[in-house]
């Protein structure tokens, strides 16, 4: 089965601190973002943009606790 990326990104958005939208940012590893992107394609039937979701940037990095993202607010300047 494969893993419901746009669910799982939609309840974190839901459930992420009220904070300025732009604050917020997605933490994907490599191998994630490429399972990311193939989910997009042949999944959801976009094109495979990794570089946000939800009009949130994504970046590259090690999310916790082994999952396939992680939803991070950055500090206030």
């Amino acid at each position: 089965m494969t893993f419901d990326y746009h669910r799982a990104m939609t309840d974190a958005v839901v459930e992420a601190p009220e904070v300025p939208h732009e604050r917020l940012v997605w933490v994907m590893n490599d191998a994630h973002r490429a399972k990311y992107r193939n989910f997009l394609e042949n999944v959801m039937g976009v094109e495979p943009d990794d570089s946000e979701s939800f009009g949130i940037p994504i970046e590259t990095g090690e999310p916790k606790d082994g999952q396939p993202f992680e939803l991070i607010t950055r500090p206030a300047n």
